[in-house]
């Protein structure tokens, strides 16, 4: 039901998401650092007809999802994947048993070393998907 994305790029995952949001009466917020891919993305969102359930975000995501305080349901990481676990850690407090986490990249250097950390903290459960390519986390 509640979605954030960090790294929507011109919303073509977003459009995604909004379709199961249409099911969920929910909402999504996303964020794009890039001024012109986020502009081509709300249009993006008008075209579809979505735009009303998509908050889109301009700028650094650690500044635009500071004190975010929504709980989520599905967190789904698609954007600079050095910033995974400072993104992570400070939207944590919004989880709940059920939310998931959706990693995508998993097999780049920067995501593995994120995936690492997230494993070691022992609260979470990480199942690779597509050929690990994707890591879903989910609480233990």
């Amino acid at each position: 039901k509640n979605v954030v994305e960090f790294g929507s790029s011109f919303g073509i995952s977003t459009l995604y998401l909004a379709e199961g949001i249409l099911e969920t009466n929910g909402s999504i917020v996303t964020t794009e650092l890039i001024d012109s891919k986020a502009k081509k993305a709300i249009e993006n969102f008008k075209n579809a007809g979505v735009d009303h359930l998509i908050e889109m975000r301009i700028g650094d995501a650690m500044e635009t999802l500071k004190g975010y305080a929504e709980p989520i349901d599905l967190l789904f990481l698609d954007g600079w994947k050095d910033l995974y676990l400072s993104l992570f850690q400070m939207l944590e407090p919004n989880f709940h048993s059920k939310t998931i986490v959706y990693v995508d990249n998993a097999e780049m250097h920067d995501t593995k070393r994120f995936l690492k950390e997230i494993q070691q903290t022992n609260k979470y459960h990480l199942t690779p998907k597509h050929d690990g390519k994707v890591v879903i986390i989910n609480s233990k």
